[in-house]
């Protein structure tokens, strides 16, 4: 990142000698070889760039924050430091802002990305603000789904009013959702349980893979999956436990 943002920097101030200079020589204003050579007047200036890097991720930032970070300086060279231009990145991240202190919709999308992994919290602070979250602009709606990760979840097309979305609503339907997936989560839970229970009373029995899949009318695949698993619990074959190994594999 620093590096990029020197680019971009470096290129803004290129694009403004560039646009001062072909104005300058349109207007034939150079008073002398060294002004014409250099493209600017002695009193010509640039306007400051400051570039910002706005950190949307739920997690804290890992990458370099300046140049120095990215140098692999050798040890003899390490006095020559002090004569090597470093470039810093202006980072903002939710963990290092109060997200009162904006005034745009920057204030709703920091607030959730500090409380990313808080759900209960996000959901409270909804709530809290209801009349905020009641109508953001679908746009702000579609960012904070990529940003949490959640456009699972969050479906907006039955929502959107006049280019508005309904937060409020939304997660009322996104708890209904959630629950229907937990039945539905639990129920193939417990079948795969009953099965793994019934190839390892054919494994006590002697059977082999090949020989269970026939007989349970299962796909050989599965079985072996299951097999693997389950030699790590022989000879108790505790059913939730390879289970759970099986999720691993």
């Amino acid at each position: 990142m620093p590096v990029r943002e020197m680019v971009y920097d470096a290129l803004s101030y290129a694009a403004q000698v560039k646009e001062i200079s072909d104005r300058r020589r349109r207007d034939k204003d150079y008073r002398d070889s060294s002004e014409f050579l250099s493209g600017l007047l002695r009193e010509d200036r640039l306007a400051p760039v400051i570039t910002i890097c706005l950190y949307y991720g739920t997690g804290e930032w890992e990458g370099p924050r300046e140049l120095y970070d990215l140098l692999d300086i050798p040890e003899e060279y390490e006095d020559m430091k002090p004569f090597m231009s470093n470039y810093k990145v202006n980072l903002v991240q939710p963990t290092d802002v109060d997200p009162e202190n904006f005034r745009t919709d920057l204030k709703l999308i920091f607030s959730l990305l500090a409380m990313s992994s808080d759900g209960m919290g996000m959901r409270k602070y909804i709530q809290e603000h209801s009349e905020e979250f009641s109508h953001i602009p679908y746009e702000t709606y579609d960012c904070l789904r990529e940003l949490l990760h959640v456009d699972k979840w969050w479906k907006a097309e039955s929502k959107i009013e006049k280019g508005e979305v309904d937060m409020c609503r939304a997660l009322e339907e996104i708890a209904e959702m959630a629950r229907q997936e937990g039945k539905t989560e639990g129920r193939e839970n417990g079948e795969q349980i009953m099965l793994i229970k019934f190839v390892t009373r054919k494994l006590l029995n002697g059977k082999q893979e090949e020989e269970i899949a026939l007989e349970l009318d299962e796909d050989r695949d599965t079985v072996t999956r299951i097999c693997r698993a389950a030699a790590k619990f022989a000879p108790e074959y505790d059913s939730e436990a390879i289970y759970r190994e099986m999720k691993k594999l």
